[in-house]
This record gives structure tokens, sequence and C-alpha cells, in this order.
């Protein structure tokens, strides 16, 4: 059995990183994750399985906290929430509502100067301690290291040059290219160069989606593969699980203010709602994630105070049950025509496919890769406007008065290519090729 040794933050790694490792023995791999410790209720939370950790060697790296730990302790100290942005608390009780503030602008500063690399430096010291202890017990074959943050990389390079461990560098987002690189020219000029040289290092790049790795190689200067994320077979909705007796449309996951915005479904909603076309007591919006205040401000704005609800943050596996009871999956787009968002895949497209409900796609370009995958896998629709967005509700809301449900037609073999396993195969390649071995 060869080994591979992980530098990986579970928070924000999981589900790409344990998806793959439960399936790297049968390829003839075995996987030692270094990451900050996982406590019974992170691990709830991220939803990590036994088969996970039966699989998959975890060893712990102290982790302080990012560099806002001191400051977000403090404002708990003044009784601001922890289940919603502090940010977002901070600015509502100054009724501040612009996205480039004076509050915006402190904290953009703040990680400027204090946070270079990234706001989670504080773990380079001890994910290195970690890693060395592992290696001086034992010998590994080669190295992936995942970001964000690109502090992962930083440990995986110090770790390459001092023992010459075949490194390979899996890129979740870009690292200067991000199309949300917060900071100014002169910030970007030295971490672009810091990118560059770390990347030197790495034997093999990945990307989870083309317009990440076309950013990732432009600047680095080679050829970047493409794995995208995936789906755990484990948690694929078969049998179905009973569907609510509303019409339910459900989001699961991050939204992020004129980016990631239900602007458009909210536009469709109330001339629907307006028109009598569907009555308020049959249709739910569910928003499952952190509070947010602008996203409570627009639900007002468009009177769907009664329809649109944000439930708050859940464990992942009671996520995963209400992404199955739902008559719809809601994806929302991203970016313009030309942002390299167009060619994003979000992860939250894979879980929705183990989930085998409709998967509407709202706002963003025509031309986004998440609307194109939707429709050629058959598992939904993609609507940038709020006409047709309108449209397509009422047609699956015709549907569901005639039936009780909506059915999902997904290409089920064409959707089986995300599944884990087979993403984890692609990795074992990767793999093979770093180390300059055949695969057998």
């Amino acid at each position: 059995m060869k080994k591979v040794l992980l530098i990986a933050n579970l928070f924000h790694a999981s589900p790409r990183i344990p998806g793959i490792t439960v399936f790297l023995p049968e390829f003839g791999w075995q996987a030692t994750v270094i990451t900050p410790p996982v406590d019974e209720r992170a691990r709830q939370v991220l939803g990590l399985s036994d088969e996970f950790f039966a699989k998959t060697i975890i060893v712990d790296a102290d982790y302080p906290g990012d560099i806002f730990w001191f400051w977000r302790k403090i404002c708990t100290w003044l009784g601001l929430r922890t289940d919603e942005s502090i940010t977002q608390q901070i600015k509502k009780g100054f009724h501040v509502k612009s996205k480039k503030s004076i509050i915006d602008r402190l904290l953009i500063f703040y990680q400027e100067i204090f946070g270079y690399p990234d706001s989670e430096k504080t773990w380079i010291s001890s994910a290195l301690n970690a890693a060395v202890s592992c290696i001086e017990k034992e010998r590994f074959d080669a190295m992936i290291s995942s970001s964000p943050y690109p502090t992962s990389h930083i440990v995986a390079a110090k770790i390459t040059r001092r023992f010459g461990i075949p490194w390979v560098a899996d890129f979740r987002d870009p690292w200067t290219e991000n199309p949300n690189f917060l900071f100014g020219s002169i910030r970007k000029f030295f971490e672009r160069r810091l990118e560059q040289k770390v990347m030197r290092m790495a034997k093999k790049i990945t990307a989870v989606a083309p317009a990440y790795a076309e950013a990732t190689a432009r600047i680095n200067n080679r050829r970047v593969e493409v794995i995208t994320n995936g789906f755990d077979p484990a948690i694929v909705n078969d049998p179905p699980k009973p569907l609510t007796k509303k019409f339910t449309i459900t989001y699961t996951g991050t939204l992020y203010q004129g980016k990631r915005d239900p602007k458009n479904l909210f536009i469709a909603l109330r001339d629907i709602l307006e028109s009598g076309e569907i009555a308020e007591k049959e249709i739910e919006i569910r928003f499952y994630g952190k509070h947010q205040s602008w996203l409570q401000a627009e639900i007002e704005k468009y009177g769907l105070g009664h329809v649109a609800m944000q439930k708050g943050q859940l464990p992942r596996l009671e996520v995963l049950q209400k992404q199955y009871e739902s008559q719809i999956l809601l994806l929302l787009g991203w970016g313009s025509e030309d942002s390299p968002d167009a060619g994003v895949y979000p992860g939250k497209i894979f879980e929705y496919f183990a989930a085998r409900r409709p998967i509407l796609v709202v706002g963003g370009p025509e031309n986004e890769t998440i609307k194109k995958i939707v429709e050629q896998t058959g598992a939904g629709k993609g609507m940038a406007r709020a006409d047709d967005v309108k449209k397509i509700l009422l047609e699956y809301y015709d549907e569901y008065q005639t039936t009780s449900t909506i059915a999902f037609r997904g290409n089920l073999e064409k959707i089986d290519e995300f599944n884990n396993r087979n993403i984890a195969e692609k990795v074992v390649r990767v793999l093979f090729s770093a180390t300059n071995e055949k695969d057998c």
C-alpha cells in the first residue's frame, strides 16, 4: 500500500478531501491527513463518516484560530450571535447597507496588513511540525495539499523542499487570480510572486473547474489538470425519501450579496404570488446556512416574508435530509458573461446530484457552466432572467398540482461520472504521474 500525506484544513476541505480519501485504498493508496483538530461537534457539522475515519489516518495540528480570533471573541462577549456573520451584525447595528462601507474597508485593510499570505497563517507552524513528525516515523510516496487557504500549499512547499516528497497542489479556488481577491495592487504583486515561487515546487497542479485551471495555469505558466468535486455514493437518495407536502424550493450553503444573489427568483415569485397563480400557503422557499441580514432585507423588499425563510445552519447530514425532501433544489448563478466565475462548478451542485431532486439554477450569465451541466445531465434547468424563472416555476407547479411531486429526470449514467470513487481514481492517476510511476 502506497502512502500519501495530505495537508488540508478539513473545515474548508470537506466534503472534497474526505470524499476522495475514503476511496484511495481501493486504488492502493493510504491517506494521512494533517488538519486542525476535529472534535465530535465539528465531525457532525461537517458530516464526516465513520468510514472516513476508518480508512484515513487523521493527525491533529493545533490551530489557535485565524487572525480574527481575538476580535471575534470580543464580539461574542458583547453579545453578538455566532450563527450570523459578525460583520453583518455590526453593519446592521450601525444601519449600514453598503458593501463598501467604512466597516468593510477596515476589515479588508486589517487582512491586507496582518493576513499575508492569508488569514489562517497562524496554522503554518503547527501543521509543519505535525507533518515533519509523521515523515520522521514513516515513508510517504507522495503529498497533496488542498486550498483554500494557500497556507496548506505553503506548508507542503516547505515539506517537499526539505524531504523531496513529490507534491500535488490542489486548488479549490484560485490563489491570486481569485475573482474575489480583496486587496490592492501592491499586495497582489507580492502575493503573486509568492504563489509562483511556491508552485514551482509542485510536481502537479489540479483545480476543481476549467476556469480555475486556466487562471492558475496562466499565472504559473504550467499545465493544470481539472479534477472536479464529486458526491459520495453513500448519500445518494435511493430509494427516494418522502417529499414535503408544500411546493418547496430549498437552498443550502453560503450566499454572497451581489454575486450569488436570489434577486431574480424573488422577482419571479413576487409576480406569481401577486397574480394568484400560486397561493402563498402552498409554497415555501427555504434557505439553510448562516443568517444574512441583507438576504432578509431582500425577502422583505419583495414582500416574500410569509413564504421565504432563513432556517439557519444545520449539521451536514440534516441538510442532506432537507435536500432529499424538497420538491426543487435551488442553485444561484455567479458572475457576469466575461467573469471567470462563469466557468466554475460549485461544490453544491454535486451534492444536489446525490439528492436526485430537480435543480433550478437562477441568475448569473446565460453561458454559465452550472447551467450547462444541469441541462447536459438532465438534472434540472438553468434560467438567468426573472421572466424565464417565472415560466419554469409555473411549469413545475403545474406538475406538482397534478402529481403532488416533481419528477427527477436526470441521466444517472452521466451523473454517476461525478461520484467520489471516480474522482478518487483521477486523483490516483495524478499521484502516479507525480511520482513518475505507471498506473498499474
